[in-house]
Parts: structure tokens; C-alpha cells; sequence
């Protein structure tokens, strides 16, 4: 049932950010950046369109940047898309929430 997308159950994802062209330039995500990543759908090579309900930055040191990115849709490969077409590189990504469950261990499930 989380799966199916007509459920709509919000998963959140932590993920470590950092900047393509490092260590060369030390950027991290914009307050605009993050908003493209919830306004505009993510499209690629014949990928459906695919869009955040929420994305924060919750960090930011050394041109890192920890983010929560929230999909009502997809999965980990759908956080990896949105974060590339912003410019950055995923460093690690972790689902720290399912819906209401917050905070807990989640299993992996297939």
C-alpha cells in the first residue's frame, strides 16, 4: 500500500549534498533551488514527471548540505534525479520517515 502512488504517502529522505564541480566551488543549495525542486517537475529521457512536496535544508558545512526531501511518488532514485538536475551530488541518502512514522529504524523493503 506505501507503494502503490495512489496512496500518496509522504516518504522523507535525509540526503547529503555537495556540489559537482567540489572542491572547486563550495556552493550549496539556494533557497531557489530547493523551491524549483518542489514547483517544477523533474523530467529526463522519457522519465515521467516527478516533483517534491517539501524540500529543506536542515545543514550546511564545509560545501555539504543536509537536505529532507519529502515525495509523495518514487522512491531513492527520484530524490537522486531531483538532487542531480539541481546541480549537486547525492553523498548519501537515508528514509528517515514513512507517512507518520518518524524516527524509527524502517525496514528495507522490496
Amino acid at each position: 500500500l506505501v507503494k502503490m502512488p495512489a496512496s500518496k504517502v509522504e516518504k522523507t529522505y535525509r540526503v547529503l549534498v555537495q556540489d559537482r564541480s567540489f572542491p572547486h566551488s563550495h556552493s550549496t543549495p539556494t533557497p531557489l533551488q530547493l523551491q524549483a525542486m518542489v514547483a517544477e517537475p523533474c523530467t529526463s529521457d522519457s522519465q515521467r514527471s516527478m516533483r517534491a512536496v517539501r524540500a529543506e535544508c536542515i545543514n550546511v558545512d564545509n560545501g555539504r548540505a543536509l537536505l529532507d526531501i519529502t515525495l509523495t511518488e518514487g522512491a531513492k532514485h527520484e530524490v537522486r534525479r531531483l538532487v542531480r538536475m539541481a546541480g549537486y551530488n547525492t553523498l548519501q541518502l537515508v528514509r528517515i520517515a514513512i507517512g507518520p512514522l518518524v524516527g524509527m529504524v524502517l525496514a528495507h523493503s522490496k
